[in-house]
């Protein structure tokens, strides 16, 4: 995409917001996004996110359009894991749409950019509430609460709450070695905690 297409996408971008032209400035939005994707490496992040968290917003509450903010949504949450409203509105829209295993690794790849332990094992935790209750995957949500058992297993804040968890799904399960393993670890870590 060319210097003058973009200069034009930003003027136009000026334009369409002061008409409230919705439909025609998430198109100028998405020009400008396509010029910093094809210049990924001298492009600004910051830009990237908050063009990404524009098409987004826009998208959902303007025009009503699902799928569409699924996608910039999709795109944008990883690049920005700590936006609780954003990761809800993505957990929202895929539910709506039936996307609940979209929405499940786009979080993975969230929580693989969280830069603390407790923001990891949240957006984890959330993960495995998906396949857990929404997608009926005991397996992957057993493998999400393990996940963050590991993040920091003597941190009782962190993996209690998995242990918890993961001792539903194998009382659930009639996994009974498991289930007295999980046990142990929640009651190692409740002492600790007193």
């Amino acid at each position: 995409i060319g210097e003058q297409r973009i200069r034009a996408a930003k003027m136009l971008e000026v334009v369409y917001e002061a008409r409230d032209e919705v439909r025609d400035l998430v198109r100028v939005l998405e020009i400008r996004l396509a010029a910093l994707d094809e210049a990924s490496r001298d492009g600004d992040p910051d830009e990237k996110k908050e063009l990404l968290r524009r098409i987004a917003s826009l998208r959902d509450e303007r025009l009503h359009d699902d799928s569409g903010a699924l996608e910039a949504l999709a795109r944008y949450v990883p690049l920005e894991p700590l936006d609780v409203d954003a990761r809800g509105r993505l957990v929202e829209i895929g539910r709506r749409l039936g996307a609940e295993a979209r929405v499940a690794t786009v979080l993975e790849a969230a929580s693989e950019r969280a830069d603390t332990k407790g923001m990891r094992g949240e957006i984890l935790t959330e993960v495995a509430g998906i396949y857990e209750n929404q997608l009926g995957n005991a397996e992957k949500a057993e493998a999400t609460h393990r996940k963050v058992l590991e993040l920091d297993p003597d941190d009782a804040e962190l993996a209690l709450p998995a242990a918890r968890a993961l001792e539903r799904l194998y009382t659930a399960s009639g996994a009974h070695e498991k289930l007295r393993d999980a046990l142990r670890t929640q009651i190692r870590l409740e002492e600790s905690s007193d």
